[in-house]
């Protein structure tokens, strides 16, 4: 068993303290008395000293056995009014703390259900970010596919350009060479009409 904090002869000794000073020895009188304890405790054994000491008190003069029994009668009803005073107080302190502690348990469970629903929604926005993610990765890929079709057409059309340039320069050459020998047939022609003519004269 877990031995007291406090001794009762602390608890006596801050009572006595308290009510030399002219003031009422109450549970939280005591604590703040003593530094420690539990009011309802202190307050109990403090009562109990002091019904002890009007015990003793009342007994060090002679009584009849009638004042006697009606004297322990009215011991027994201010110690049963004693304790059903602390057994009320504990009880209303046991109340209290319950209280409390469903308090502190309520508001633990909302913050649990809000912390919860923030979690899901948390959840929810990582969801629909990934969903945008693999969107964008796939308007990427296709994007990328295009623009590699853009390059293979690009490329192609400037092979064709190369292609229709180097047919064009032959086509430039061969009709250069058309005009050459168009010349020269002209030219043979009327060297030939010359030699003829001459001829036609000769004979004459």
């Amino acid at each position: 068993m877990r031995p007291t904090s406090v001794t009762n002869e602390e608890i006596i000794e801050a009572g006595n303290v308290i009510r030399a000073s002219g003031k009422d020895v109450t549970g939280y009188a005591l604590r703040n008395a003593i530094g420690k304890g539990n009011p309802n405790r202190l307050k109990e054994i403090w009562d109990s000293h002091s019904v002890s000491e009007f015990e003793q008190v009342a007994f060090e003069h002679e009584l009849s056995d009638e004042a006697e029994a009606q004297l322990r009668i009215e011991f027994d009803k201010i110690w049963n009014r004693i304790r059903n005073i602390v057994s009320n107080s504990e009880r209303k302190s046991e109340e209290q703390a319950e209280s409390r502690i469903a308090q502190i348990q309520m508001k633990y469970q909302e913050a649990n259900k809000s912390l919860a629903q923030q979690l899901k929604e948390a959840d929810q926005v990582i969801a629909a970010n990934d969903q945008k993610l693999l969107e964008l990765q796939t308007d990427l890929e296709t994007a990328n596919e295009k623009l590699t079709s853009f390059n293979d057409l690009s490329a192609t059309l400037k092979e064709t350009k190369a292609r229709l340039e180097t047919k064009d320069e032959v086509l430039t050459e061969k009709e250069r060479l058309i005009q050459e020998q168009s010349l020269r047939i002209q030219e043979l022609l009327a060297s030939s009409s010359q030699s003829t003519a001459q001829s036609v004269k000769q004979k004459a």
